[in-house]
């Protein structure tokens, strides 16, 4: 018997995997199972950029790569140039067309099936105010500022501002 695991995403759907599938492999090849929020912003060969389909934070995108490289140690280097440029146009435009003044930038190398990619997390000043959250990394409550989003709440933020962002890449 082959063991398995649960990819779940915002919207509440969910799917059972072979144990040793790489969620952004499977995010990759599966387009059509993530949440309509998830529709590429921005994508070429070899980058795709969207919104977590875990995390129904409005503008939480994922700036992932599209084969599959554990490490950015593994980046070829043209390719991590490329990663890079687009990494920072996606947080010039979160600030300039969404408004989004403050993000963090995580990056993390998971033990089983790692899969490079980063994430831009925007800190919505008005959550973190309300709520008392302190976005540190080392000392903060990021968890509790992420499980302050719900789906059905912010659905419609994250597909407007991930139309602006569509267009910000198409000008």
């Amino acid at each position: 018997m082959t063991n398995t695991k649960i990819f779940e995403h915002m919207d509440g759907s969910s799917y059972t995997v072979p144990e040793e599938t790489c969620r952004g492999c499977w995010i990759n090849d599966n387009p059509t199972k993530l949440p309509l929020e998830c529709d590429p912003i921005w994508e070429n060969k070899d980058i795709i950029v969207r919104q977590d389909p875990e995390c129904p934070i409005p503008a939480f995108y994922i700036v992932s790569l599209r084969n599959h490289i554990s490490s950015i140690a593994d980046i070829d280097p043209e390719i991590s140039a490329k990663l890079f440029e687009t990494i920072a146009k996606v947080r010039y435009g979160m600030k300039e067309v969404l408004g989004i003044e403050r993000v963090h930038l995580y990056y993390e190398e998971r033990v089983k099936n790692p899969h490079a990619h980063f994430w831009l997390l925007p800190l919505w000043p008005e959550k973190m105010e309300k709520h008392n959250i302190v976005p540190k990394i080392y000392k903060g409550n990021i968890k509790a500022y992420i499980d302050l989003f719900k789906y059905e709440e912010t659905k419609d933020d994250m597909i407007s501002c991930n139309k602006k962002m569509k267009e910000f890449f198409n000008d």
